[in-house]
């Protein structure tokens, strides 16, 4: 797959709400992703092992997704980038919290060998 066949593909999995199928379909094995320094939680997670053991970690933190927007891709070379919005709300939190995030892909070989989120 090309990049943007990728990408287009990323967006329209998560637009659905199937984020594990996107790791299953268009992942490398060798996924690194990389959240900011603020994140609390694995920032750095090397291998599909490890960034599976954060997304549960990830999940289970979460009590209730309330709406998730996914901009188009802007495709660069080898890489695509997304704007991402998700509102919700944090277990034993009173607030519901929106992140306004730019995440950033690398592909190779058909695969995504690399997402790098940036966000406050």
């Amino acid at each position: 797959m090309s990049v943007k066949e990728v990408a287009e593909k990323l967006v329209a999995l998560c637009r659905k709400g199937n984020i594990q199928a996107c790791y299953n379909q268009l992942y490398s094995q060798k996924i690194l992703s990389i959240e900011p320094e603020n994140f609390d939680g694995m920032q750095k997670a090397n291998g599909m092992e490890a960034v599976m053991l954060k997304l549960e970690a990830v999940a289970a933190s979460v009590e209730k997704v309330h709406s998730t927007e996914i901009g188009d891709p802007i495709i660069a070379g080898d890489h695509f980038a997304l704007n991402w919005k998700t509102v919700l709300t944090y277990k034993n939190a009173d607030t519901i919290t929106t992140i306004n995030e730019i995440a950033v892909f690398e592909v190779e070989n058909g695969k995504i060998i690399k997402e790098q989120f940036f966000y406050r």
